[in-house]
């Protein structure tokens, strides 16, 4: 009787005390995030053995660990870079080719393992290069649009240049991230429909009703999963990211709508929203990050391209639409969800108020923050 009544005491307290319950709430989210993440190599092989995985930005970082686990797991996989890269000055050979020779050697499928430079920021370039896949070895299964890159800067330092004599303007930063960023990714995807529709047939179906443009014979060749990489700061930014943090949030709105749209089709969409990864691009972006940008970010340990890319994979898996590697990053997810699916909707709901006040006290951190560069700026002149 006893503990009867401590469970009713208890869960009394948590009725009326929304700090507990929201304590709670944080608690199943965190090991709901954990466990969704847990990577498990012999799940993926059932899952990808023999499909066809294409991964773009394939050349370096996460998308060359991407590649590796897949090809682990003896999926068919085509890694595309842009490739002018040179990587081997002996051989001159690009990053690219260097991954590829690299995986060919550790892949369970090593005769099925291709590699094609492709200029994903030109829809005709990309669009040929698909047409040519599918003679070669057909089209995708999956497809995970990771191309991109960060160029972090005050917006007032990458105004673009206009000269009158030229008819397009040069120094362009943020054109040039979204193009890098959101392009590649539209236009990878625009082109495996356009392959899609050109193999199928015209008619109205059930689905053609639903989708525009597609029926049941453009079903068979569209891939059966989508995932869209963005970044935590394709849910919020801050100071020095305007270029960066807009591409990055166009990832998020094409991800939400092609989760819809693709519906009926059966076709399963995820974007992924990693933090700070250890990688060349990494370095090099650090390289042009404002003062105020890093302090702000603070001093957080980078995750590896490997350990990202497992998470990732164990959580597309799982079927989670919105993925963080990051824990900050999937609290920042629930805070900033929109529409798109709760994969723990009661947790989220009764977690929210706490998280809320997390990140009222981070706003407020932030905009000190900014707010004492500019002074101590201010005291320097």
């Amino acid at each position: 009787m006893g503990f009867i009544n401590f469970l009713l005491a208890g869960g009394f307290a948590l009725v009326i005390n929304p700090l507990a319950l929201s304590l709670v709430g944080m608690g199943v989210l965190t090991f709901c995030w954990v466990m969704s993440g847990w990577f498990q190599p012999q799940l993926l092989k059932t899952e990808v053995q023999g499909r066809h995985v294409l991964v773009t930005g394939a050349s370096k970082g996460l998308g060359k660990a991407l590649a590796v686990e897949l090809a682990l797991a003896g999926a068919r996989v085509t890694l595309v870079a842009r490739g002018t890269d040179v990587e081997d000055s002996i051989t001159g050979r690009s990053a690219l080719q260097v991954t590829t020779d690299e995986i060919i050697t550790i892949a369970k499928n090593d005769g099925h393992i291709r590699c094609y430079p492709v200029d994903l920021t030109d829809y005709k370039k990309t669009l040929a290069f698909m047409h040519v896949l599918e003679k070669d070895v057909g089209l995708p299964d999956w497809i995970i649009a990771n191309a991109g890159g960060s160029v972090p800067g005050f917006i007032a330092n990458q105004l673009p240049s206009v000269i009158e004599s030229v008819p397009t303007i040069t120094g362009a930063v943020h054109e040039g991230m979204i193009n890098m960023n959101y392009f590649t990714a539209l236009n990878i995807i625009r082109a495996a429909i356009q392959v899609a529709k050109d193999m199928g047939t015209t008619g109205t179906d059930y689905c053609s009703e639903l989708v525009a443009g597609l029926d049941t014979s453009h079903q068979t060749h569209l891939p059966r999963r989508i995932v869209l990489v963005g970044s935590i700061l394709s849910t919020m930014s801050f100071t020095g990211y305007s270029a960066y943090s807009a591409s990055k949030y166009a990832i998020r709105g094409f991800a939400d709508a092609l989760r819809s749209e693709f519906l009926p089709l059966g076709i399963k969409v995820h974007a992924f929203f990693p933090g700070n990864m250890d990688t060349s691009g990494f370095f090099e972006e650090n390289k042009a990050k404002p003062a105020i940008t890093a302090e702000i970010e603070g001093a957080s340990t980078a995750a590896t391209p490997e350990s990202a890319a497992q998470f990732m994979l164990a959580s597309v898996l799982n079927n989670r639409f919105c993925i963080s590697n990051n824990y900050l990053g999937e609290l920042i997810r629930i805070a900033s969800n929109g529409a798109a699916p709760r994969p723990n909707i009661f947790a989220e709901l009764i977690a929210l108020p706490l998280i809320g006040l997390i990140f009222a006290g981070w706003i407020a951190f932030t905009d000190f923050s900014v707010k004492k560069y500019v002074a101590s700026k201010s005291l320097k002149n």
